[in-house]
């Protein structure tokens, strides 16, 4: 009995932890297969407050923290990612963890050109991952 109790902690307890956050519905792509009616538009803040609150909770018993941006186009949510990434650098710094994240590449590339890559890189974000609409 003891040995299955460990094997099972040694499975599913982790100090990685890893988040999908739809940061907005918004999506510039319309692929006609999709489903969404983009009625709700991005995260609110109260929402945000919870979820950074909840990541402060978790930080003190996690060594990574890995968040997936996520949705038809996370960056059309871009101040949403930029407010809970701020907040969780900071709880970064102050519990020790690492923080990394990544999202899709469509919008990166505007978001680029007008900011640069400097504003991406001190919130965590990695843009290496790319989905490609039918």
């Amino acid at each position: 009995m003891e040995i299955e109790l460990n094997r099972f902690k040694n499975k599913y307890h982790s100090t990685h932890y890893h988040l999908i956050i739809m940061p907005t519905e918004q999506c510039n792509f319309r692929c006609v297969y999709c489903y969404e009616d983009f009625i709700k538009g991005q995260m609110t803040k109260e929402h945000q407050d919870a979820l950074t609150k909840h990541i402060e909770e978790k930080a003190s018993s996690i060594e990574n923290l890995e968040i997936g941006w996520f949705g038809g186009e996370p960056l059309e949510g871009y101040d949403v990612i930029k407010y809970i990434s701020e907040r969780v650098i900071e709880l970064s710094k102050k519990y020790g963890f690492k923080y990394s994240s990544h999202t899709s590449l469509e919008k990166i590339r505007k978001t680029l050109a007008t900011q640069g890559l400097p504003v991406m890189e001190h919130r965590g974000l990695e843009p290496l991952t790319s989905t490609l609409p039918a």
